[in-house]
């Protein structure tokens, strides 16, 4: 029905307050009703919740599903994605070659043109490299750039970029994920005024390329993995469930014909 993106999967991937009520057996509104559980009684509760969207997934599926019947997008983009969008090739060949001086050797980073599918997931990593996959991201200002490990490892949480990582690695099969903040001078056309042009440029050309790189490592999670193939069938089952609500089914099922990789069947259990 709907394959989810890498960059969106975060959107899906929240723990929801409540169980979904069709797997709410009189044994489990029991346990419900307790203040105190086993260790069974807690794991028990929990795979449900795994297999239960929260009320900001169906929010996003709902919009996906009116997305791909009539086009239509909460978001169309902004200054601080147009700066990303028009540096993104600049800011891979900033990462390769600052390699080549911290690192002492030259890594190969050509820029991924491949869309990758499976059964749950479509999305075109930046790069990939023969034993991982990096992505790109192209700090607006000094100010959002995160300088230090903190900032950074937090920016890749709030932003679901660590989530995006995970869906990467299962569409390419790589064990490590690297995120690269690249912070460079904002093109010319992106730039109003003197003042703005001090600091999107003048003060960024006068720090040291390797400063202006901050790179986030992100392991293989297959527990995470295995749970976001749960949330991926349960967006597929809801949004075949809302499109035919709104009476788009049909629309919905004939774009799905693009996919070239098969929809699961069923919902594993966690």
């Amino acid at each position: 029905m709907i394959k989810v993106r890498p960059h969106a999967l975060h959107r899906i991937m929240g723990e929801p307050r409540s169980i979904d009520p069709r797997l709410i057996t009189d044994g489990v509104a029991a346990i419900l009703r307790r203040t105190k559980r086993t260790d069974e009684e807690k794991a028990l509760i929990q795979s449900l919740k795994n297999r239960t969207l929260s009320e900001g997934a169906k929010t996003a599926v709902e919009e996906w599903v009116v997305e791909r019947a009539y086009g239509f997008k909460d978001f169309a983009g902004n200054k601080y994605t147009e700066k990303g969008l028009t540096l993104e090739d600049h800011a891979i060949k900033t990462v390769q070659m600052n390699s080549l001086f911290t690192m002492g050797q030259y890594v190969h980073m050509n820029k991924n043109e491949q869309t990758f599918e499976n059964q749950w997931l479509r999305g075109t990593p930046d790069i990939i490299n023969p034993t991982h996959g990096r992505d790109t991201k192209c700090s607006w200002s000094g100010v959002q750039h995160p300088w230090g490990n903190r900032k950074s490892n937090q920016k890749v949480k709030d932003a679901g970029y660590d989530v995006q990582c995970q869906a990467y690695m299962d569409l390419t099969d790589k064990p490590d994920w690297y995120v690269d903040f690249v912070l460079l001078p904002t093109p010319a056309e992106l730039v109003w005024g003197e003042d703005q042009r001090e600091q999107q440029v003048v003060l960024v050309e006068a720090i040291p390329l390797h400063k202006r790189i901050k790179t986030v490592h992100i392991p293989r999670d297959q527990a995470f993995i295995d749970l976001m193939h749960i949330k991926c069938e349960l967006v597929q089952e809801y949004a075949a469930i809302y499109a035919d609500e709104i009476g788009v089914l049909d629309v919905i099922q004939d774009r799905a014909k693009e996919y070239k990789v098969p929809f699961t069947k069923g919902v594993k259990a966690a």
